[in-house]
């Protein structure tokens, strides 16, 4: 099994199968995945904290690692009823995009560019973006069922996802909560996120 690595401070490797997660890593690939590169997760505190440096791009990586973890418990162990056609892809695509709506200084700007989880939507759906084209060529009806589990209101025509669904994009305790806790202590070096991520995730 041919693999594509990322090696992460937290979880060591991310593995992605480069035959069956091939549609993941094109939309990796995407120009607006790639520029979350240049955005950093905490904004302009690393003039605090200098060691806080790391990117949107790497949370993203993280929080995809998370939900593959994640449903590989649920899979097995919930009936097929729970799962149905595309869920997996969507919630796997989502948990990957759910930051690239970002501006230049994350949170910070906010105000003057907009709500990120608004923009994160409009690219998904925008038949011109890299985005859209990957997630189409996955199935067409899958920009939506991904926009719909990021969106905190329901874009119009898009189907409602259960709400197991959507807690794991968007929750007290989610994927991205779970991986920021994390990923944010260790790179600031405060020391607020040492937790039993594990068991929180399955």
């Amino acid at each position: 099994m041919a693999q594509k690595l990322f090696r992460d401070p937290l979880y060591d490797y991310i593995a992605l199968d480069k035959k069956k997660d091939s549609w993941l890593l094109d939309l990796i690939n995407c120009p607006e995945v790639q520029r979350l590169r240049y955005i950093n997760q905490l904004g302009l505190s690393h003039f605090t904290y200098p060691g806080a440096t790391h990117s949107r791009f790497s949370h993203s990586l993280g929080v995809l690692h998370l939900m593959q973890l994640c449903l590989s418990y649920l899979k097995p162990t919930y009936s097929k009823n729970h799962f149905k056609l595309l869920d997996e892809e969507a919630l796997l695509a989502a948990a990957l995009l759910h930051d690239i709506g970002h501006a230049p200084f994350s949170h910070a700007t906010e105000n003057i560019f907009g709500n990120h989880d608004e923009r994160t939507v409009e690219i998904i759906l925008n038949s011109d973006s890299e985005i859209h084209r990957a997630l189409s060529k996955r199935a067409p009806s899958l920009p939506s069922k991904v926009a719909a589990l990021i969106a905190k209101r329901l874009p119009t025509g898009a189907k409602q996802p259960p709400l197991w669904q959507k807690s794991l994009i968007s929750s007290q305790l989610d994927m991205d909560r779970l991986d920021y806790l994390r990923r944010d202590s260790l790179c600031s070096g405060a020391e607020y996120g040492n937790f039993d991520w594990f068991s929180h995730c399955l």
